[in-house]
């Protein structure tokens, strides 16, 4: 986008911050539904608009991928039910719950998390680096930005990369104390879609405590 596009959203992301320091979250969401999100409009928004792009998931796709609309048909297979514990309940969107949890999309749960980590309770954070939606770049102003143990570890470490064999890197990491933040190559908003081996090896052993070694 040009400079006067760029303006533009910037005066709207502004309207956005100051709304959001008057505790108007509701609005400061309408606000961002226009500028980029469309989760409550399903319009067309700035960034569309400006980019001519039909989603903000990941730079490279100009539109939604069709599979993301499968999810509906795979949950109601009989094995991903069991594996859910869902029995027979039938899956449904609730707009009911959209509109009233709406607005805390936009709030902030910095002192929440900031406890988290303060407690030790492992946390992982990964991000594509081809994501629209929430850049890699706001995952490390929120980290630089709040005060838990870790903070000067965290400021004075080194991002590691992931490899892949010798010539393929995967993505880069940091680990410190019992964070633990990705950075994947190639991937958007929906990491295990776009890299769906490396997101399982992530979370697997995440979850399961062992190192983010290499892959072979």
């Amino acid at each position: 986008m040009n400079k006067r596009q760029a303006e533009h959203m910037y005066t709207a992301v502004q309207q956005v911050v100051r709304l959001f320091y008057k505790r108007k979250f509701t609005d400061a969401q309408l606000v961002m539904d226009q500028l980029i999100d469309r989760s409550h409009s399903g319009k067309s928004t700035l960034f569309w608009n400006a980019t001519g792009l039909r989603q903000d998931y990941n730079m490279d796709l100009t539109s939604t991928p069709p599979e993301f609309s499968a999810y509906g048909s795979f949950l109601t297979r009989p094995e991903v039910r069991l594996a859910l514990h869902v029995g027979t309940l039938p899956f449904r969107d609730n707009d009911i719950v959209r509109e009233n949890m709406y607005g805390d999309l936009i709030s902030s749960q910095k002192r929440t998390f900031t406890s988290i980590l303060d407690s030790g309770l492992k946390v992982l954070m990964y991000s594509g680096q081809k994501d629209l939606s929430v850049p890699f770049c706001t995952t490390q102003k929120l980290m630089e930005s709040i005060h838990w143990k870790g903070t000067k570890e965290y400021k004075e470490a080194t991002r590691r990369p992931w490899r892949a064999g010798l010539s393929n890197i995967i993505g880069y990491y940091v680990t410190v104390r019992n964070y633990t933040e990705v950075l994947l190559r190639g991937a958007g908003h929906v990491v295990p879609f776009d890299q769906p081996i490396e997101a399982f090896v992530l979370v697997n052993r995440f979850v399961f405590g062992q190192q983010l070694l290499d892959l072979d």
